[in-house]
């Protein structure tokens, strides 16, 4: 069973580090084991562990779909512990029509203009929805791919069409050194 804290925590560790709750895999003796206090005091989604090929994060913004492919290290159940190292690569590309629609409805149903979505893909190219967070990371996406995700949000909020705002790669271009966004 993969386990999703519902909040991430981070603790401070006393040589400088840090150790922070990700997504995990505990088996059904693991469950069988705890008290249901234990269970109850550590509120998690619990769902199916699917084998993956890759992770997908998917950005709706309006009636806007951008997706971005997630490869990590095989047997990985979380992404997040490998950003920003070399362990992980990040594409652009075309989210598939039934996803799409999906996205779209789902968004429209919470009356939702911007939410993530994580998704993953096994090795029969079969995508299985993770979860819905209507305050999820998207800067990364942009970043990885080029996608003018801030634009998009800045047209939802002020108005008008995306191409009247630049995004995160032309704010870099003018941005100073200390101010530049990098890879997040």
């Amino acid at each position: 069973v993969a386990v999703k804290p519902i909040d991430v925590h981070t603790w401070k560790l006393p040589d400088g580090g840090s150790l922070m709750t990700y997504t995990n895999t505990i088996t059904a003796a693991d469950i069988d084991s705890m008290s249901d206090e234990s269970l109850m005091a550590c509120p998690v989604i619990y769902q199916r562990c699917i084998q993956k090929a890759y992770d997908v994060r998917v950005v709706a913004v309006g009636d806007k779909v951008f997706a971005c492919r997630l490869d990590t290290p095989a047997g990985t159940t979380d992404f997040r512990p490998f950003q920003g190292t070399d362990e992980i690569t990040f594409s652009r590309m075309e989210a598939p029509a039934p996803m799409v629609k999906a996205m779209l409805a789902l968004t429209n149903h919470f009356g939702l203009q911007l939410a993530s979505s994580d998704f993953v893909v096994d090795e029969t190219g079969g995508f299985y929805f993770l979860d819905l967070n209507p305050g999820g990371a998207f800067l990364f996406v942009e970043f990885h791919t080029r996608y003018p995700i801030t634009a998009h949000v800045a047209a939802l909020l002020g108005g008008g069409d995306p191409d009247e705002y630049q995004g995160l790669h032309a704010y870099n271009e003018f941005a100073t050194a200390e101010n530049a966004i990098g890879a997040v």
